[in-house]
């Protein structure tokens, strides 16, 4: 997996998750899923299983409950 997020004690902020995220997006799984959920808004196309193997990354850093109390999501993924 080739994301931006690989220091386990870099603090993960909103705009770090959202970079990463934006980096792992594949634009041809976004029209992919788009087709069969159409109703979804702001959508990037990260699929599930890099999606999982970014949150056990995000799970080895020390502040990601302190980061999740305060997390408003905007993205689908």
């Amino acid at each position: 997996m080739s994301s931006n997020f690989n220091c386990p004690n870099q603090p993960m902020t909103p705009k770090l998750l959202r970079e990463t995220l934006e980096n792992l997006a594949e634009s041809t799984y976004r029209d992919f899923h788009l087709r069969t959920c159409p109703e979804a808004q702001h959508l990037l196309g990260v699929r599930v299983p890099t999606q999982r193997k970014l949150a056990k990354e995000i799970i080895k850093t020390d502040n990601y409950w302190q980061y999740l109390d305060g997390f408003e999501p905007y993205y689908y993924e």
